[in-house]
């Protein structure tokens, strides 16, 4: 219930920092503090519906984060996360990638490549999976791919 309870609180965040930026014309460009606020905003409240396990609703927000910041990672990874719980892998990998493409921090673009690396793993993608493996360091996940590309996940 709590979680349902920050979501929204999160999308009232969001949307009043848009509508801050829009009667202010000079803060509302592109790369404006308050849009990467809203998209900061949407981004909580796309991992709160995640964690209510509404993904469909999490997929949403996600998307009004990478519309209010379209240079930031975080819609993005959200999107991911949404997607792939939803089981639309291949969505989920490719909103991985792109929250890639945006430079998280080091911390953030480690966890982000595992989670491409699950994506692409439910897809049968276990060659691809297992480079992720090795460039995020987990090499003993990479190697079990060689092995047996099932021996990660038990796909």
């Amino acid at each position: 219930m709590r979680y349902e309870q920050a979501a929204a609180l999160y999308e009232r965040c969001g949307d009043m920092a848009l509508t801050v930026g829009e009667k202010d014309e000079r803060e509302y460009e592109a790369e404006s503090p308050l849009r990467q606020h809203a998209a900061t905003c949407y981004y909580a409240q796309a991992i709160s519906l995640s964690e209510a396990k509404r993904y469909e609703d999490a997929l949403a927000a996600s998307e009004q984060a990478t519309e209010a910041d379209k240079t930031g990672w975080s819609g993005w990874d959200a999107r991911g996360w949404a997607l792939f719980n939803l089981k639309r892998y291949d969505e989920a990998a490719d909103s991985y990638k792109k929250a890639l493409d945006r430079s998280p921090p080091a911390k953030q673009a480690v966890n982000i490549l595992r989670y491409q690396a699950q994506a692409e793993n439910k897809q049968k993608r276990h060659k691809q999976a297992a480079k992720l493996h090795k460039q995020c360091g987990d090499e003993e996940l990479a190697g079990g791919y060689k092995e047996n590309a099932v021996t990660c996940y038990g796909n």
